[in-house]
């Protein structure tokens, strides 16, 4: 009984991982970013590895994701064993919106991709003014 337990564990576990990592994609927005703006090339930038970050419908990538700032853009990914359904992104900083905002007595930084549909990155403050300070861009100002 134990080996036929292990035997599916070995063929469900891998087809459960990419199901749930598919529909993370398809609840925060990231396969409607990928549709725009995946990429394939290496970008370069100043470079913060396993940092959070919350998206639509506040799904949450706890460490896992790679942002890349430079002047043109931000490049973002997800460490590999989550990259199903989760393209490498770069948006320019012209289909950006930034702002404040504070949830949860926690201050972060939001931004804004594609007006149209809008879909939001939010990191804690500390990253994002990193990540607009290596753009030399300008961290919103607070509200008094």
């Amino acid at each position: 009984m134990d080996e036929l337990f292990e035997n599916y564990f070995m063929v469900l576990f891998p087809i459960l991982w990419i199901a749930i990592s598919f529909v993370l994609s398809r609840a925060s927005g990231w396969h409607k970013l990928g549709e725009k703006y995946s990429r394939i090339d290496f970008v370069s930038g100043e470079r913060w590895r396993f940092r959070s970050a919350r998206l639509r419908h506040s799904v949450s990538y706890n460490n896992c994701v790679i942002f890349i700032s430079n002047r043109e853009g931000l490049g973002i990914s997800v460490f590999f064993l989550f990259r199903f359904g989760h393209p490498p992104l770069f948006i320019p900083w012209t289909d950006i919106s930034i702002s404040n905002e504070t949830r949860f007595f926690r201050k972060a930084i939001r931004f804004t991709v594609d007006r149209e549909f809008p879909i939001p990155i939010m990191v804690h403050k500390n990253l994002g003014d990193k990540i607009l300070t290596a753009a030399g861009r300008n961290p919103p100002k607070e509200a008094s």
